[in-house]
Formats: structure tokens, C-alpha cells, sequence
């Protein structure tokens, strides 16, 4: 449970023989296995509302405890506190409020039918404490500064690297929207084709954070409270945490992670020099996935379909 003090405020269409094949040889161009199962959402309905309804807080749930065999109970995906030890809210990754002229992009990048987004859908949304959701979405003076995912592992670097060298397409480390080659592709054929493959995350605080107090991680989800439960304590910048195994895909955190990124680091010089200065924690292979991220979001957003 965390004990966080919240803020107050809170198709592809084109053939290009230099764009690199969507996977490599360890990973085939199939559907995974787990998203192809989830309910599809008529074409031309979007579906915005911010509240979910009964029978979509339940597939999250589920989803969540897939991810911990024996888990009675949905829980916080950081710290595994179950409603008896927290309050527990369902945060979404593309925010429910996302312009629709925004969605037209990101639908003609990930080749989808055009409003045929369903932003409730369980790949778009985890259970969160309620402290660590009001920092996840936390901003001053609109710009994010409480936590964001971010992919790791050797796996995730190479699935990252492949998607930006297929939608950013310049190798060059300041690309410019004109750079940009406009593609279309559907993500979920960069990953794995075995249905058994999760999708790992670290937990990256901005520095507003240090101030922050700890998150606390039960060692077992549990529906009933117990004095009993083995509970550790992490502190910024959270780097002995480990890895959070999310059911949700790189591409939906991608979109988030790129947009908080992308209101801070605007300029090449502060993409450059101030990551590293605000995540001097992540090593290099990090902190290539997170510049990878800030340029798809931006590629993405440049679409014009």
C-alpha cells in the first residue's frame, strides 16, 4: 500500500525497402495471442467516458490477476495492495480525454479503422492505489512531474528499437517532424508471437518525486488485510524496485510515456543534457528506450492521415 502524499493538483500503405522488417528474426509478425482475444469495438463508435462500466473493471481485474497465479483479488500493480489495504482506481494509459483529432493520428499510425478506438478497453488500463494514480497523473503547470512506465529488459529494447526505426525512421538522435515517413503499422505485430509473453516495466519517477514518501509493495497480493503480510519499502528514485509484468502492451504506454516526456524536453539541448541529469539511475540501454518512446509519441502525433 502506498503511503504517498498526492499533490493537490492532479494496409501498411507503402513499401520501403530501407524501413526495417516490424520484427526481427526471435520475433515473428503474428497478432499476439492475448490481445487477439480482446473485445473488438464496433467501427465508427469511440468509446471516451471516463468511468468504466461494471463488466469493463472486471476484464481489467482479470487481466491483473493473470499476472499473479493464486491472487483472490485485483490489486494495485505496483504495490499489490488489494481494496481491503488501499483505495483502488483504474488509470488509464491513452487518457479517456484524448482530443479526437489526436486518435485520428494515432489510429492511421497503428493502422486501425478510423474511430474505432475503444480507450476502456483492459489493454489500456491497470488498478492503481489512489496516491500513486494522483501522481501518475500528476502536472504543474502542464507539464508531468510525479512517475511514468518505462519498457525494460533486453526483449523490450530490441521491440522498441524496431518500432522506432519503423515509425520514426531517421537513425538520426534529433529527429524533425519533416524526418518523419508518416508509416502505418499495426504494433501489435512488433511483439512476440507466444501468448505467454508479458510485458515488463520499470517504475521511473520524475525528480518532483524525491520528496515523495515510499512505496510500499506487499510481497503477495491478498484480498483480506493480515498483520501477517510481508511488506518492503522503496524510495526514490525506486531503482531496487523490481520490475512490474503488466497485461498491458509497449505501445499504449509508449503513448503515455512520450506525451509526459514530450512537454518537458523540448528542445534537442534538454533531450540531450537533461535526461540524464533528471534519470542519472538509468543505465544506457534504458535510457535509449526512453528517448525511443518521446520520438514514436512525436511521430505518431506528426501522422497526417
Amino acid at each position: 500500500m502506498s503511503r504517498l502524499q498526492p499533490s493537490p493538483s492532479a494496409n501498411d500503405s507503402e513499401d520501403k525497402s530501407d524501413r526495417p522488417d516490424p520484427v526481427d528474426a526471435d520475433y515473428e509478425s503474428s497478432d499476439h495471442k492475448h490481445v487477439a482475444t480482446a473485445h473488438p469495438t464496433p467501427a465508427k463508435r469511440r468509446q471516451a467516458k471516463s468511468s468504466l462500466l461494471t463488466f469493463q473493471r472486471r476484464n481489467v481485474d482479470d487481466e491483473v490477476r493473470k499476472l499473479e497465479p493464486g491472487a483472490d483479488s485485483t490489486y494495485c500493480v505496483v504495490t499489490r495492495a488489494s481494496p481491503a489495504y488501499s483505495i483502488i482506481e483504474y488509470a488509464h494509459l491513452v487518457p479517456s480525454a484524448t482530443p479526437d483529432a489526436d486518435l485520428d493520428k494515432l489510429e492511421w499510425a497503428w493502422n486501425t479503422e478510423n474511430k474505432s478506438t475503444d480507450l476502456n478497453t483492459e489493454n489500456n488500463i491497470h488498478p492503481l492505489d489512489i496516491n500513486l494514480h494522483q501522481y501518475f497523473d500528476r502536472t504543474k503547470n502542464n507539464e508531468h512531474n510525479g512517475w511514468f512506465w518505462l519498457p525494460c529488459g533486453e526483449r523490450a529494447l530490441n521491440i522498441i528499437t524496431n518500432m522506432r526505426q519503423y515509425y520514426v525512421g531517421t537513425r538520426s538522435s534529433t529527429p524533425s517532424p519533416a524526418q518523419y515517413p508518416n508509416a502505418r503499422h499495426n504494433p501489435f505485430q512488433f511483439y512476440p508471437k507466444e501468448a505467454s509473453y508479458k510485458f515488463e516495466y520499470c517504475f521511473v519517477p520524475f525528480p518532483e518525486m524525491k520528496t515523495s514518501w515510499a512505496v510500499r509493495q506487499l510481497d503477495f497480493p491478498v484480498k483480506k488485510f493480515s498483520p501477517k503480510a510481508k511488506v518492503k519499502q522503496y524510495y526514490y528514485p525506486f531503482k531496487t524496485l523490481p520490475r512490474i509484468t503488466l497485461h498491458v502492451p509497449y505501445h499504449f504506454v509508449i503513448f503515455d510515456t512520450g506525451r509526459k516526456l514530450s512537454k518537458i524536453y523540448t528542445s534537442p539541448d534538454l533531450l540531450e543534457n537533461k535526461l540524464e541529469e533528471d534519470f542519472p539511475w538509468l543505465d544506457a540501454d534504458e535510457m535509449q528506450v526512453l528517448e525511443a518512446a518521446k520520438h514514436i509519441y512525436e511521430a505518431w502525433k506528426a501522422s497526417q492521415p
